[in-house]
């Protein structure tokens, strides 16, 4: 009788580690119309949609040069654009005069209160035009400024862009902690995209 063989993992035998799996997120997704767009050229165009889905979130302790306090994280959110137009478009995010995406932080995370410091960076466009949508968003999450991303893609195909935010602490590092806000000034319905999983996508209503 012929013993079985031994099963060995991939790089076990060399003492390789195994890749870190990927933080489960919601995958939740949004079609939004992107009034702000631009063409291959550069030129302004007309009114398209978009879809936006949360792709990842990763919470690295460096971002550039930049290092994380000793306990802390940064949070990184992956979001998937994918153009739904007939023709390559440039998707802008917070371009220099406007600001349609930014972080939500759930207020669980101590020190992210509706009333705190981090709580009030400049509101999204969609935010400062109706004080009664705004209420309702900061009930739900801290807006915080994220950064500047342009999208640049092709008909019908997707690209991945990453916002970043502040350090957190290691122990408020979740993903049901985050959500991306995308709230341009022309949104009366602002669509938030959780990230954490089994959460889905809401609008707030106008």
């Amino acid at each position: 009788m012929v013993a079985a063989p031994l099963f060995v993992a991939p790089g076990a035998a060399s003492g390789a580690k195994a890749p870190t799996p990927p933080i489960p997120v919601s995958g939740a997704s949004g079609t939004v119309t992107v009034r702000d767009g631009l063409s291959a050229s550069g030129t302004t165009v007309q009114p398209f949609q978009a879809q936006l889905t949360i792709a990842g979130i990763s919470f690295p302790n460096h971002e550039g040069a930049n290092h994380a306090q000793p306990g802390n994280v940064f949070v990184h959110i992956a979001l998937r654009v994918t153009n739904l137009a007939s023709a390559t478009r440039l998707i802008p995010f917070n371009g220099d005069n406007f600001k349609t995406m930014a972080m939500g932080m759930s207020h669980n995370v101590p020190g992210v209160g509706v009333n705190d410091d981090v709580c009030m960076p400049p509101a999204l466009d969609g935010l400062g035009v109706d004080p009664n949508i705004s209420n309702q968003v900061a009930t739900q999450w801290c807006v915080l400024s994220t950064d500047y991303e342009t999208a640049v893609v092709r008909p019908h195909k997707s690209k991945v862009v990453t916002f970043g935010a502040q350090v957190v602490s290691q122990t408020d590092a979740i993903p049901s902690n985050f959500a991306l806000i995308y709230c341009p000034a022309d949104a009366a319905t602002p669509t938030i995209l959780p990230v954490g999983p089994g959460a889905t996508p809401t609008t707030v209503p106008g």
